[in-house]
């Protein structure tokens, strides 16, 4: 039992002592983080919360460790320390910087609905109002609610012709939204190239039309030298392959087009109501 006494004894006077120093060890670690040193101040802001049974440091250590692990790119740590920061800082405003935080984060992995179920939860405090719209817009713009989008958007519009060319935007939007990639790829696999050439890839479009061209060509002259069975044994398979991969090449061409055009209008609707 002596061991056990012991043992109590030496590890309360190691808490009394680092009691007296937690200042001291929070100081450190911000210098640290200020300096960059972000592994440092990792452990060093960890042992500020093991020590810290009173919760004196607990709000703003779990901030600057959820800062870290957005550099460390671990963003799934860094919302669960934004979490625990909310809760253990009483200040609102910091609290609000948190639950932006929080958000951009979510806009980051592309988790649009998480982004709008924590924005919906801010408390409109003076100056945050149009962020909110701003945010709102961008997430409902990607969860293709444009009606949505435009309704956020327009808080944030000062005149008339801001308005105007928000729902210009969104209008432009709509007609990209009706472009659809499949089109275009059942129109490459009617007539091969087709479907780039509609999409102005005209350097792909060509390269599709030769290499069909050819192998169709090669075909025939296998089948007049050889055989019907020949010629469907050898180049049938590698025609297949290449008129096939054109359609699916195309269908992804369209996509990424479809997907460029609605970012250049987004950053061009968003640009219009931060100027």
């Amino acid at each position: 039992m002596k061991w056990i006494k012991l043992f109590i004894a030496v590890t309360s006077v190691f808490i009394h002592a680092s009691g007296q120093n937690l200042e001291q060890t929070f100081t450190l670690a911000q210098n640290q983080f200020e300096k960059g040193e972000f592994y440092q101040s990792e452990k060093t802001y960890k042992r500020v919360l093991f020590f810290d049974s009173s919760n004196i440091f607990r709000g703003r250590a779990t901030e600057k460790l959820a800062h870290i692990s957005i550099v460390k790119n671990d963003l799934q740590e860094a919302l669960n320390y934004f979490d625990q920061a909310y809760f253990s800082i009483s200040n609102q405003q910091i609290r609000t910087d948190i639950q932006f935080e929080r958000i951009q984060l979510f806009i980051e992995t592309q988790e649009f609905q998480k982004a709008l179920a924590e924005l919906y939860q801010v408390d409109i405090i003076e100056g945050n109002a149009e962020r909110i719209a701003l945010y709102e817009g961008y997430c409902q713009y990607l969860l293709k609610d444009f009606e949505a989008a435009r309704s956020a958007f327009l808080i944030l519009a000062q005149d008339s012709l801001v308005a105007n060319n928000i729902n210009q935007k969104i209008k432009r939007a709509l007609q990209i939204e009706k472009m659809n990639p499949k089109t275009y790829q059942i129109l490459s696999y009617i007539v091969p190239g087709l479907g780039q050439i509609l999409l102005g890839e005209t350097k792909n479009s060509i390269n599709s039309i030769l290499l069909n061209t050819g192998l169709t060509l090669l075909f025939i002259e296998t089948a007049r030298k050889l055989s019907l069975f020949d010629a469907t044994l050898s180049v049938i398979p590698w025609f297949y392959r290449y008129y096939a991969g054109g359609a699916k090449l195309t269908k992804d061409l369209a996509i990424e087009k479809k997907q460029r055009r609605h970012e250049e209008n987004l950053s061009q609707l968003i640009a219009s109501v931060t100027d």
